[in-house]
């Protein structure tokens, strides 16, 4: 985590001063895709003790320019009562050597879809 937070700064500069194509260059990856075990175990510490993993979208692209494959990952949080709502966050998960040593959240707005009443 220590690690995580010195590469903070860096990657939050590098991601200011991105051109707008870095943006335009994400793929999403399929639900089938293998999920790398660190990025899952990464998802299931951020979980609340009320709350479970529902599902994960996720897009790969250079996010940081350094030419190695990076993970925007949105992972969709549900109450373990249940409920008609998704609690959604969002993370860039850092690729490296060997897998994603880093991440930090992101902190986007209207982060809570819930389902219509009919």
């Amino acid at each position: 985590m220590e690690h995580s937070m010195r590469l903070f700064p860096a990657v939050a500069l590098a991601l200011a001063l991105s051109p707008p194509v870095h943006a335009q260059s994400l793929t999403e990856l399929s639900a089938e895709a293998p999920m790398p075990p660190e990025i899952m175990a990464s998802l299931t510490d951020q979980l609340a003790e009320d709350e479970v993993l529902d599902f994960v979208r996720r897009w790969e692209g250079d996010i940081t320019g350094d030419a190695i494959p990076d993970q925007l990952v949105q992972a969709a949080m549900v109450g373990k009562e249940g409920g008609n709502a998704w609690w959604l966050r969002h993370y860039i998960f850092i690729g490296g050597e060997g897998g994603f040593p880093a991440f930090f959240p992101l902190n986007l707005d209207d982060g809570i879809i819930s389902a219509a009443v009919v």
